[in-house]
């Protein structure tokens, strides 16, 4: 039912399908964020949330250290006010990895994932199966056990 589109998503569920372009013009999809087998990570934010910035700092730490190539990362950005501008020079401000997608919501992926809150986080298996939410700030520890469901270990 189109009702069930809006439904609130949770570990199990099939995460909805999306469409959005990142600020490197790269199309991203739930298929391409876990393509090879990889599962990916969906983390709602805006520039200005600043325990959003420590958490994907402690996703960056966490990144480093497991290996770049172990999952995916697409930072969705929520403000529509936010321009490509902005997040380019929000991702060079923080030093974050140009690895990772940065994409304006375009798709209503807010709508579709039920976000309520800033720092709302999805972790998708490689079948696109959501493993792991939460809406709480992250540190390091947060991204070991969430990941670590996954299988992605140091």
């Amino acid at each position: 039912a189109a009702s069930d589109v809006y439904k609130r998503q949770r570990p199990g569920d099939t995460a909805p399908d999306f469409r959005v372009v990142d600020i490197t013009g790269r199309t991203v999809t739930r298929a391409t964020l876990v393509a090879d087998g990889k599962p990916g990570l969906l983390f709602f934010t805006a520039t200005w949330c600043l325990p959003c910035v420590e958490g994907l700092r402690q996703l960056d730490r966490f990144q480093q250290e497991v290996g770049e190539d172990l999952f995916r990362v697409l930072v969705v950005f929520v403000d529509p006010r936010e321009t490509e501008a902005d997040l380019r020079a929000y991702r060079e401000r923080y030093g974050f990895p140009r690895s990772w997608f940065y994409a304006p919501d375009r798709d209503r992926m807010v709508l579709k994932y039920r976000v309520r809150f800033l720092d709302t986080k999805f972790l998708l298996d490689p079948q696109g199966v959501i493993r792991w939410t939460d809406v709480y700030p992250a540190t390091y520890e947060t991204w070991r056990r969430a990941l670590g469901a996954v299988g992605v270990r140091r």
